[in-house]
């Protein structure tokens, strides 16, 4: 695959929740999103195989997200690969996820679709048709998380470096 590819796209209804602490369904429209609350650290996860295309190289992670009702502020959101060779138990995989954070600004107008694509991070460690989970986490507790209200995410893509 060439650079900017989408290797893999995430939508709302491919979430496998947490057992706590999770991001709740909700619709825009006749969009289902993935809402992550101001009031605390909420999270979501989503697992895939990592296309037989993929080269090794890394990959972009593109968010496509809105607003509950804010125009202005910032939500704070880390995204985090971890890599499940064959073998590994699912219930405690042994790889070191990778981390990315970025900060997600506020469309002009509360459900206005926006996208951040500035997250780059390794996946070299899976494997061409080895298993991975994308975690998503808004850190609302960090005092750089200044989005009064929800956060809403659309998608989530993941894209060839």
């Amino acid at each position: 695959m060439a650079a900017g590819d989408t290797l893999v796209a995430f939508d709302a209804l491919a979430n496998l929740p947490p057992a706590s602490n999770y991001a709740t369904l909700a619709l825009r429209g006749d969009f289902v999103v993935l809402r992550f609350s101001s009031s605390g650290n909420q999270r979501a996860a989503f697992v895939a195989v990592a296309p037989s295309v993929y080269s090794g190289n890394g990959v972009t992670c593109v968010v496509h997200y809105t607003t509950e009702t804010a125009t202005s502020g910032a939500a704070l959101l880390r995204l985090s690969v971890t890599p499940i060779a064959p073998g590994e138990s699912l219930e405690s995989p042994t790889a070191a996820p990778q981390n990315a954070e970025a900060t997600l600004t506020a469309p002009s107008a509360a459900g206005d679709l926006a996208e951040q694509q500035s997250l780059s991070m390794p996946l070299s460690s899976a494997s061409k048709g080895q298993h991975f989970m994308l975690s998503a986490e808004r850190l609302a507790s960090d005092p750089s998380d200044t989005l009064a209200d929800g956060l809403e995410i659309v998608s989530i893509e993941l894209k060839e470096s």
